[in-house]
């Protein structure tokens, strides 16, 4: 019995150490030397740890390069846009643009500091424009019928610059410029302002005021310069093509010189310029956001919201206004044309179109390009520019009362009561005898 008692415990024995043996080895170390295998296993994980931290590190400075390409890509952006526009600047102030031909970079960083902190020190009440450009210019240098010698300039509209939504927008704008130390430009506030550097005129022009005829206007300005066609005059009639391709080129961004695409320093230039007349086109909020409805919902072209081709008015108006931004067909004009960066000299409206664009043409002497030289099949056809039929009419100015209620108009009121302030138009519906343009 002793015997069988010493063979099991020593069988036992032999059982364990075997079971010991197996998972010393599945743990990659032999049975003499598991302190070894605990090692390399410490081992293997320090080289683990300092892969991934090579991989960080080197992840991190991929990520730097890529951020430094951009940057040296914007730069060369921005450097291709002044190029482009570099034709511009001799039409603007020679006098001020000689001022940094030839300075070094020190010089023009420090003029654009001090022009910011001139900007951030201006007092709130009694400025003519968010710049503070125009504070050493008279007051007749300030009145454009003075300036240009067309009384004409006198009897148009100012804009109202008092307006609480746009003095918020400067103060932004101030508060920003001193942060930064250069000029802050919202690109969406640039919306429909172009240059015309050949007749030193910056007009603005948005969708739905006449959009189309303006711009048509401004591009034969620019490609016909100080020439134009006349009865008296020896020129050639445009020809049928070229009238053609004004109408098809025309809402083309790349066809006009756009102000926003300026950069800061010219666009500070032209507004402090009392040579340059600006001036912008405005349209009574009723009829314009019925007008954009009628072409640009109803046809299908653009949404607002849940408003469809097939929305009513009413809902179209009620997604008008719970929302702020907006698609410039519909956007507050005070919101656009720079209004916040340039203190425009006149406003002209689309109900007195006629006068006002022919007041600022004979004022720039440029009246011959609005009586003649639109007409396809000349000498028949009527040949003056505001003869000319569009794709865009609605004939909005004679629906008003077909599609307003009191109801409707008092939420666009409501709405776009900044608009009806800065430009002067009154909160009652238009009746259809004081509209004169579509």
């Amino acid at each position: 019995r002793g015997d069988l008692v010493r063979v099991t415990c020593e069988r036992r024995q032999r059982l364990r150490g075997r079971e010991g043996s197996s998972e010393v080895r599945s743990a990659g170390m032999s049975p003499a030397g598991s302190s070894l295998g605990r090692a390399r296993v410490a081992s293997r994980g320090g080289r683990l740890r300092s892969i991934l931290r090579n991989k960080v590190v080197a992840s991190m400075a991929v990520l730097t390069l890529i951020i430094f390409a951009l940057v040296v890509l914007e730069r060369q952006l921005d450097t291709g846009r002044s190029m482009r526009t570099g034709a511009v600047s001799g039409f603007v102030a020679q006098g001020a643009a000689e001022e940094f031909v030839g300075g070094d970079a020190s010089a023009e960083k420090s003029e654009l500091d001090a022009r910011a902190q001139r900007i951030a020190d201006e007092p709130t009440e009694g400025r003519s424009t968010s710049l503070g450009l125009q504070e050493n210019v008279t007051a007749a240098q300030r009145d454009p019928a003075d300036r240009f010698g067309a009384e004409c300039l006198r009897l148009m509209t100012r804009m109202n610059r008092s307006v609480d939504e746009l003095i918020r927008a400067e103060e932004v704008q101030r508060e920003t410029s001193r942060k930064s130390g250069r000029l802050a430009l919202r690109e969406a506030n640039f919306i429909g302002a172009v240059v015309i550097p050949e007749y030193k005129l910056l007009m603005c022009s948005l969708p739905k005021n006449a959009c189309s005829v303006l711009r048509m206007l401004m591009l034969r300005l620019r490609e016909e310069p100080h020439a134009h066609w006349s009865a008296n005059s020896s020129l050639p009639h445009p020809s049928r093509e070229q009238i053609r391709s004004w109408n098809d080129r025309c809402q083309q961004k790349r066809a006009h010189v756009e102000l926003r695409d300026l950069p800061a320093m010219e666009i500070e230039r032209i507004a402090k310029d009392p040579s340059w007349l600006k001036v912008a086109f405005v349209r009574n909020p009723y009829t314009r956001i019925l007008s954009a409805y009628l072409e640009k919902v109803k046809r299908g072209i653009i949404s607002v919201g849940r408003a469809t081709a097939d929305s009513s008015f009413d809902f179209f108006v009620d997604e008008l206004v719970a929302r702020r931004s907006l698609n410039e067909h519909f956007r507050d004009q005070s919101d656009m044309c720079s209004f916040n960066y340039v203190s425009y000299d006149v406003i002209g409206k689309i109900e007195t179109l006629r006068d006002d664009l022919r007041c600022v043409a004979s004022a720039l002497g440029f009246l011959d390009a609005i009586d003649g030289g639109w007409s396809k099949s000349y000498p028949a056809g009527r040949d003056a520019l505001l003869e000319v039929s569009t794709s865009h009419e609605t004939r909005a100015s004679d629906r008003v009362r077909e599609y307003y209620t009191d109801d409707i108009a008092a939420k666009v009121y409501r709405r776009f009561h900044a608009d009806f302030e800065a430009f002067h138009y009154r909160p009652e519906l238009p009746g259809t005898s004081e509209i004169t343009q579509s």
